[in-house]
């Protein structure tokens, strides 16, 4: 641990802890010790989090007190998260209906943040939040990195967008950069001269770790390689708000000469979870949510299964979000990490809910198995747009080497999964731009089909 580090730890981080009212200090120390307890553990965990969180909803948050009363419950019969099926799920269009009386009663008293979710696939959501949920959510970022060797005060890069990084940051933010010696690169129209920038910046600043979306990463080392370089001194690059292909893992971590931890978040609903360094999936932090994996009845889904996320903040007092569906697919696994964290994990990650392309004939596919197909393509980058029930557009940007024989196995692989029948369109670009937010989509699906 560098000088730094220590001064960090023992220092900066208590400070900000006093200063803003946050519990990130309290919150690393318990997760540290958490992650190695059994699953029968945490679950109980959950449950006396979960039965105070709902006895709060009800005596002091309107939305939750009329929907229990419609439904005959009382606050005594939601007593583990085994429970939370008797609850409905909450939606965005739930959330903006009823977005005063979700609010709790004198929630000033929770010291609540207001926040804007990224808004990748539509209109962004408002919300509040509270800086005790924000010092769980940030102890268990930290305790994930720390997996990969990070220690608080190590140099790192950010190269993102919005979801990251603010359009126009406070002096509180730009001051919190700098103490943790935190750089912050645009990934926002990602040009030639741009990353020629961010290439002699990080050269200058050497740091340690490197944290950004994956096509913005994937695209800053697809340039490196262009020209012949590679990074020096990274420990891990952290991967984070979109879905990390193959291919894009395998270029990040040749030209940066380091192991790739990917992470899974929806702040809105605190759904977290993350790579270990065995990469045998992603921990759930479960000590600050509760993720419900159900099908499209609605039913739990089993490991083994795809599945939609519901998530249940612990510690959002100020708006609860009990059952929150973020709109993302997952599938649990079967077994336990090697790692021997008692943390639940999940196998993978599918993407979200409209990224799934369902076809006339019935077929549907995912994201994760569309982006699966040009793992072994020489392609930059791609986009696969559905433009009726049985049509599609692949747009691509040309990666050096590519033929038609890239062309034929990606539209036959295609055909191969979705039908015979299905037309495929394939559009050359230069560029594929990406949404407001910065975000690259890689599926685009037609309401309509």
């Amino acid at each position: 641990m560098t000088v730094y580090s220590k001064i960090t730890q023992h220092v900066v981080y208590p400070l900000g802890d006093a200063v803003l009212r946050t519990n990130v200090m309290k919150y690393m120390d318990a997760l540290e010790r958490s992650q190695w307890w059994s699953l029968d553990e945490l679950v109980e965990m959950q449950n006396t989090k979960l039965r105070a969180l709902v006895a709060h909803a009800y005596r002091n948050v309107p939305y939750y007190r009329r929907v229990m009363d419609e439904r005959g419950l009382s606050v005594a019969e939601i007593r583990t998260v085994d429970d939370l099926p008797r609850l409905p799920v909450l939606t965005k269009d739930l959330v903006r209906q009823n977005y005063a009386d979700l609010k709790a009663r004198g929630f000033r008293r929770w010291h609540p943040s207001l926040e804007t979710s990224s808004g990748s696939t539509g209109k962004p959501l408002q919300y509040y939040t509270t800086m005790d949920a924000r010092s769980i959510g940030w102890a268990a970022t930290f305790r994930s990195w720390k997996w990969a060797g990070y220690r608080l005060g190590d140099k790192r890069v950010t190269m993102a967008a919005s979801a990251l990084l603010p359009e126009r940051p406070s002096v509180a933010q730009r001051l919190r950069w700098f103490a943790e010696r935190n750089v912050p690169l645009s990934a926002v129209h990602l040009t030639r001269e741009t990353m020629a920038s961010h290439a002699r910046r990080i050269e200058q600043y050497r740091p340690r770790f490197i944290r950004g979306y994956p096509t913005a990463l994937y695209l800053f080392a697809d340039y490196l390689r262009s020209q012949g370089r590679c990074l020096q001194g990274v420990k891990a690059a952290f991967t984070t708000a979109e879905m990390l292909p193959l291919s894009y893992r395998r270029t990040i971590e040749n030209q940066f000469g380091c192991q790739v931890q990917d992470q899974y978040g929806c702040i809105e609903g605190a759904a977290k979870a993350i790579e270990c360094a065995s990469h045998q999936g992603y921990h759930i932090a479960a000590e600050l949510t509760k993720m419900e994996m159900v099908d499209s009845d609605g039913k739990a889904a089993g490991p083994g299964k795809p599945a939609d996320i519901l998530a249940t903040d612990l510690h959002n007092y100020a708006m609860p979000f009990i059952r929150y569906a973020v709109g993302d697919r997952a599938v649990l696994s079967e077994s336990r990490c090697s790692c021997g964290r008692g943390l639940p994990v999940i196998k993978s990650l599918e993407g979200r809910t409209t990224d799934v392309i369902r076809f006339d004939n019935g077929v549907a596919l995912s994201g994760v198995a569309i982006t699966g197909i040009f793992s072994f393509c020489q392609v930059k980058q791609f986009q696969v747009v559905q433009t009726a029930g049985s049509r599609l557009l692949v747009k691509v940007v040309k990666g050096d080497g590519y033929t038609q024989t890239d062309t034929d196995l990606y539209t036959g692989l295609l055909r191969s999964h979705a039908g015979q029948d299905v037309e495929i369109a394939v559009e050359y670009v230069d560029d594929i731009p990406t949404t407001k937010a910065g975000k690259h989509r890689f599926v685009i699906s037609s309401p309509a089909a």
